[in-house]
């Protein structure tokens, strides 16, 4: 079961080829001309990139125990909430990327993959959004889910961000130092 949006938009700016749009096949896909009033013209170098299952660790939730408050607040997230994506120090010389709710509570803790992936944009993101929620069985895909909760929800994230510039420098202590002044 998956808790989503139930409709699409895509927008193509005059003069630059965006991602997939070419992609839909036209019977499906509605294209009209608009001349939008934009007062922040840094908006529109501004790029999409879906945080997917691919990049989380996706039995993050399936181990967490009864009447833990993660638990409820996965229960309550919807498509459209604002998250935050956190690099956290981990023991043993190791860190991680987690997504929490307005409250703080963590969603999701992103993959190795996810990791590689999004580390080095950190610096660049000025939003993410929930655009879905997965609801994962026990019994769903490989592996020993032996102690898993019957189901648990993995929600799926949208992060917009500006392009990432050769010359910017990225790092954690960078992203750290921008959310306590920015949250």
């Amino acid at each position: 079961m998956t808790r989503s949006c139930k409709s699409l938009n895509l927008f193509q700016q005059m003069g630059y080829n965006t991602r997939f749009i070419n992609e839909i096949p036209t019977e499906i896909r509605q294209t009209r001309r608009l001349s939008p009033n934009i007062k922040a013209p840094d908006v529109l170098r501004m790029e999409c990139d879906l945080i997917s299952l691919e990049d989380l660790w996706i039995n993050y939730a399936a181990y967490l125990q009864k009447g833990d408050s993660r638990i409820n607040a996965l229960k309550a997230v919807q498509s459209g909430d604002k998250v935050t994506l956190h690099h956290e120090d981990q023991p043993g010389n190791r860190s991680r990327l987690v997504i929490k709710d307005s409250k703080g509570n963590c969603l999701a803790t992103l993959s190795k993959r996810g990791y590689a992936k999004w580390i080095s944009k950190l610096d660049n993101i000025h939003k993410i959004v929930v655009v879905g929620v997965h609801i994962r069985e026990r019994e769903d895909g490989e592996g020993d889910n032996t102690g898993a909760r019957e189901s648990w929800s993995i929600p799926v994230f949208e992060a917009y961000s500006y392009p990432i510039n050769v010359a910017q420098v990225n790092s954690p202590e960078t992203h750290r130092k921008h959310a306590e002044e920015h949250l």
